[in-house]
């Protein structure tokens, strides 16, 4: 049975929001059964954006980092994410990708604004080889 992303993360986020008390992370969600979608998404890439500290281990944590660390409850074992139609190397990346899509480059530039203190690149750069000398067993 394929599921999309998409459905997955929110899946995920409605699960851990029907189980938590009134806060989460210092985050209010008492009203959260009349969030949007979009709020959803928001809240969560707050969740990972309050959740680092200066100077810290977490300040290197990646969205994708953070989420295979199951803030929220998205499957684990490679044998449910492959249940799903999902790619198991690629899938905590995936679903990071699908939050900072549905949160907008906008909504990021604001919590970089709200809290400068906070700010981090959500997922790390590519790497590629383009221009890097690769000797080979030729050369």
């Amino acid at each position: 049975m394929e599921k999309s992303i998409k459905n997955i993360v929110l899946d995920a986020i409605n699960e851990e929001l029907s189980d938590n008390d009134n806060y989460f992370n210092g985050l209010d969600t008492s009203d959260y059964q009349i969030w949007s979608d979009t709020d959803k998404f928001q809240w969560t890439y707050r969740c990972w954006y309050s959740y680092a500290r200066p100077n810290k281990t977490s300040w290197d944590v990646s969205l994708a980092e953070w989420l295979a660390g199951v803030p929220i409850r998205l499957p684990v074992y490679n044998g449910q994410i492959k249940e799903l139609g999902q790619n198991p190397e690629s899938f905590f990346s995936d679903c990071a990708y699908e939050i900072l899509e549905q949160v907008g480059r906008e909504y990021i530039r604001l919590k970089a604004m709200q809290y400068p203190e906070l700010e981090r690149p959500p997922m790390p750069k590519p790497t590629t080889l383009e221009g890097t000398f690769i000797p080979t067993f030729h050369d």
